[in-house]
């Protein structure tokens, strides 16, 4: 039904779809983001800037792809999209999202390496860099299906 509102790109279906962006599940949270950038309506970008803030990565994701699709349609780029935008939560919400892309949260990861090899320099934790490099490999694991679930899902 979401997609149907979407489809139809009316921007009178932006109430239901800005409920449907509160939704327990995650896929018509997915679907109403994308239903928002279809509609291409000012009253939805605010809504997907909102979604921006979603606490589900892919939620996250889907709203920033149909913001950058809103973008291309209406020949801006975000910066000048976030000068439109006279909510100041709202502007500072677009301005200071940046995607989590694998590569983002890679270099964070490496951030915090170097961190830790500062620590483990010192005495008495040298046993902890197992335990640490046994961590990263999770990390690494979890960023790579993530990253995974999320190509398939722009499927």
């Amino acid at each position: 039904m979401i997609e149907a509102l979407g489809e139809i790109s009316d921007s009178r279906a932006i109430p239901v779809i800005k409920n449907a962006l509160r939704h327990k599940k995650i896929s018509i949270r997915r679907r109403a983001a994308e239903a928002l950038g279809k509609i291409a309506d000012k009253a939805g970008l605010n809504q997907l800037i909102v979604a921006l803030q979603d606490e589900v990565f892919e939620v996250r994701r889907t709203a920033s792809y149909a913001i950058e699709e809103l973008c291309k349609r209406w020949d801006i780029s975000k910066e000048d999209l976030a000068d439109t935008i006279t909510d100041e939560n709202l502007k500072q919400i677009l301005v200071n999202y940046k995607e989590e892309t694998l590569e983002v949260v890679e270099e964070r990861i490496l951030g915090l390496e170097e961190k830790i090899e500062e620590v483990i320099r010192t005495p008495n934790i040298i046993p902890m860099q197992e335990i640490i490099n046994n961590e990263r490999k999770k990390i690494k694991k979890f960023l790579e299906r993530r990253e995974h679930n999320s190509s398939r899902n722009k499927e």
